[in-house]
């Protein structure tokens, strides 16, 4: 299940999203993703203030691949994908760097649902949504992967458990072409 990125919460029944076919509230509408057209593209020089107060700088991460979240608090299928992200961030330690960027229109309920989910990985609040503007994830949550050269390398959007090994899949076929 995903929930499509607004500036307000909505209420969907649904919407299931595969390549950049959506189908949504039983009507299909192919549309082109603009996250999905990030791929192949360097990545916005993302710089975020984290919670712990530091700031997450792009350009300085260290490891050769890159893992950039964009979710909510209030959205459900980011609750369960953080515990999985948590396990994918501890398992690949060394060579992937994790972040998670709210879109939350409040900071507030942000450390109640990182209690909650029990993650040590970056997590920060982009106030204003400037930097979902810039990667332009069409649902909650989206997962980018990026390079080395901090290119776009793959888009996942929405979060279900059956998607875990796809994801960690990603990953090591990232780290591998990396080798």
């Amino acid at each position: 299940m995903t929930v499509p990125l607004t500036h307000s919460r909505r209420i969907f029944l649904g919407q299931v999203t595969t390549g950049t076919a959506s189908l949504a509230l039983g009507t299909f509408a192919a549309r082109p993703s603009e996250a999905a057209s990030l791929v192949g593209k360097a990545a916005p020089a993302l710089e975020l203030g984290l919670l712990s107060g530091q700031t997450w700088k792009l350009g300085e991460a260290k490891t050769p691949l890159v893992l950039v979240d964009f979710w909510a608090t209030w959205c459900a299928p980011c609750k369960e994908s953080f515990p999985f992200y948590e396990r994918l961030a501890k398992k690949y330690a060394s060579k992937v760097s994790f972040l998670a960027v709210s879109v939350d229109e409040s900071k507030e309920p942000i450390p109640a649902f990182l209690r909650r989910t029990g993650v040590s990985f970056a997590v920060g609040w982009d106030q204003g949504q400037k930097w979902a503007a810039a990667f332009s994830p069409e649902s909650m949550p989206t997962l980018f992967f990026l390079d080395e050269k901090r290119v776009v390398r793959h888009v996942h959007a929405g979060f279900r458990r059956a998607d875990e090994a796809g994801i960690d899949a990603t990953v090591a076929r990232l780290l591998a072409a990396k080798s």
